[in-house]
């Protein structure tokens, strides 16, 4: 019934999404590479949901999914259907040609925490000492990331400095901005380019990239193998890293 509904809303809009899936699937775009930074990105929003983030992310996320799926392998529908909605934004984006930031997968975190919740339950029905070591273990990570939190902040200076850098550069060309930062830390913006009558806009040729890091974790060459043969500028104010690149 939803397909019919799709269906009936495509005929009505001149195949409005049937066109746009023929442009995103002629996109030229997929290499190991991109799969790879791609999945990174994936395994990071996830891992970052349930407040862990170690050199053993990917390990974790697959022995939470293969955990899940061992718990519902007689339910094959409810297996099937949320491998599928865990796997498809991921294995599309592959083929993504344009920047992938993290949010593009934020609608899939509540759905990994339905699954990590389940698992979690079922944990504690075995072993409840075990389930409040692992509530424990995640409660140090979240009071590490809110420490952070306080101590890791931008003053509105530097947001209105590299506001500015960005304004002057455009030369009254159209631009879009993506937010390559810790949630909260990319507040503010925004509103400081609303308040100097420039809006960013999708789809324009201008693109920058706004990242907080520090500079032994700040890897330009990422951008380079994203961007590849187009024209790339990056500035740094403190920790905030302003990257520039024409489309």
């Amino acid at each position: 019934m939803p397909l019919v509904t799709f269906l009936i809303f495509d005929l009505r809009h001149g195949f409005l999404i049937a066109n746009k899936l023929k442009i995103f699937s002629s996109q030229k775009s997929f290499s190991l590479h991109k799969l790879f930074n791609t999945t990174l990105i994936y395994v990071d929003v996830l891992m970052d949901s349930i407040s862990i983030n170690t050199k053993l992310n990917i390990f974790i996320l697959l022995m939470i999914i293969l955990g899940f799926i061992y718990l519902v392998r007689n339910k094959k529908n409810i297996l099937i259907f949320s491998l599928i909605l865990l796997l498809i934004p991921l294995i599309a984006l592959w083929f993504y040609s344009g920047h992938i930031s993290e949010y593009y997968f934020l609608p899939i975190v509540p759905i990994f925490l339905i699954i990590t919740s389940f698992l979690g339950f079922y944990i504690f029905q075995k072993n409840a000492a075990f389930f409040l070591l692992l509530v424990l273990v995640i409660g140090l990570f979240n009071f590490t990331k809110l420490k952070n939190s306080f101590i890791n902040h931008l003053p509105l200076s530097y947001k209105e400095e590299v506001i500015n850098m960005i304004i002057a550069d455009s030369n009254n060309n159209d631009f879009n901005v993506y937010y390559q930062m810790p949630s909260g830390i990319d507040k503010g913006y925004r509103y400081i380019f609303k308040w100097k009558k420039r809006i960013p806009k999708d789809g324009s040729n201008l693109l920058y990239i706004l990242e907080y890091n520090s500079p032994d974790k700040f890897e330009p060459v990422n951008y380079y193998k994203t961007f590849i043969a187009k024209d790339i500028k990056i500035q740094s104010i403190g920790p905030l890293y302003l990257i520039a690149v024409k489309l």
